[in-house]
């Protein structure tokens, strides 16, 4: 078969269908999410996306921008309308707890349990020295677990749930930005960092690497409240986070 012919047979190849959840929901919302990146002044699809979920809120903020050093936009916000423990870190297996932390998306699931769903970083470095830390205070073995997902539905056992429709957009906004290789971040706070909920929270900081943990997150929420841009940051092996001055987002790793 001659070269030119090759190439015509591989451009004239199908494209594999985008699965069934996802092309529904592009149908349902993906005109609306062009409209509102056009008010915003964000080229379509988003170059860059930032997810940030208070706990105590009970919200999930969406963030979008044109990349490039460019501040974000508030996208738009969802409820969390799942949840199950309380203020506080996730540590192990089976407390039920959501993580808090520093993550990024590692994957996009078109067809889970929770609808459709994004899969976070969790457990990374910070985690897993938290649990070892209990595991040595408690000389047992801790898992800290796995498998934590922003996801639809409204039934959560230690993830981030929001139901259906708004996963839906979500979803259709990470998609470009990860097929271009960016990082998308999810940052998982206890509650927001502001003086008239501090003491609040802290009352719920009953363990020394708590507020270790709390501490170390402060400076990236109020860098990205202060500059509308995503702070470089890192996972500690000591349970904390590293979060540089700049802000150039750079992945929690492992």
């Amino acid at each position: 078969m001659g070269v030119l012919a090759l190439c015509a047979l591989l451009m004239a190849a199908p494209t594999a269908p985008e699965p069934e959840r996802v092309a529904g929901a592009r149908a349902t919302h993906e005109i609306e999410l062009q409209q509102r990146a056009l008010a915003l002044g964000i080229a379509w699809p988003p170059r860059e996306l930032y997810l940030r979920a208070f706990k105590a809120e009970r919200v999930l903020e969406v963030w979008a921008g044109n990349g490039r050093g460019q501040p974000l936009e508030l996208f738009e916000q969802h409820p969390i309308c799942g949840e199950s423990g309380s203020i506080g870190p996730k540590v192990e297996r089976g407390d039920l707890q959501i993580p808090e932390g520093l993550y990024v998306v590692t994957k996009l699931h078109p067809d889970s349990q929770g609808w459709l769903s994004l899969r976070m970083s969790y457990p990374n470095v910070a985690d897993r020295a938290r649990a070892a830390e209990r595991g040595a205070a408690e000389q047992r073995r801790v898992s800290p677990g796995g498998d934590i997902l922003v996801h639809g539905t409204c039934i959560s056992i230690g993830c981030i749930a929001i139901d259906n429709e708004p996963i839906e957009r979500v979803y259709l906004l990470a998609q470009a930005p990860l097929a271009r290789g960016r990082t998308v971040r999810v940052d998982v706070f206890p509650g927001r960092f502001e003086p008239d909920v501090l003491d609040a929270l802290f009352e719920h900081a009953n363990e020394l690497p708590t507020v270790r943990l709390w501490r170390s997150l402060m400076p990236a929420y109020f860098s990205f409240e202060r500059t509308r841009r995503v702070p470089s940051a890192w996972p500690r092996p000591d349970g904390t986070y590293g979060v540089a001055t700049t802000a150039v987002a750079r992945t929690p790793g492992h």
